[in-house]
């Protein structure tokens, strides 16, 4: 009976061995987990910051992007007006050059005399047309030139 004591108190050692090294081993991981616990929640961290600092430079570039949009839009307003002054004066200068007559007040006056209709058969005269839409590539019109319409493209 001593050698079956002996036996079983061997078996009961070896469980206890292997108890103890599942402990240790259970414990090394649970190490492992808490320190990947840690890292996660140091990178929650980090993302959570990332994504406050990206927001702050989102909302600092649509600020630029209005500022920028507006000052654009402002220059090319201030192009815009010293084109149109600089073609209205090298026009009245090529004017001036041509002639010294007054072509501005003459456009005027014959701009303010225009009738409604005035040289509407001829607009929509089929010949007229075909030249228009490049059927035809010369049209002939004799006789005195008149203006047909103040808002005419012809």
């Amino acid at each position: 009976m001593n050698a079956k004591m002996d036996s079983v108190h061997l078996r009961v050692e070896t469980v206890q061995t292997t108890v103890d090294s599942v402990d240790t081993k259970i414990d090394s991981v649970q190490t492992r987990v808490d320190s990947v616990d840690t890292k996660v929640n140091s990178v929650r961290t980090t993302v959570r910051s990332v994504d406050t600092r990206v927001d702050s430079i989102h909302s600092t570039l649509a600020s630029l992007d209005k500022g920028v949009k507006g000052k654009y839009d402002y220059s090319c307003s201030l192009i815009i007006e010293q084109r149109d002054l600089l073609v209205s004066k090298e026009d009245r200068e090529i004017v001036k050059w041509l002639s010294n007559l007054n072509f501005w007040a003459k456009q005027d006056d014959t701009f303010e005399r225009h009738q409604e209709g005035t040289g509407q058969w001829l607009l929509e005269d089929p010949i007229f047309q075909s030249w228009v839409t490049r059927d035809i590539t010369v049209l002939w019109c004799p006789g005195d030139r008149m203006l047909l319409s103040p808002s005419s493209p012809y």
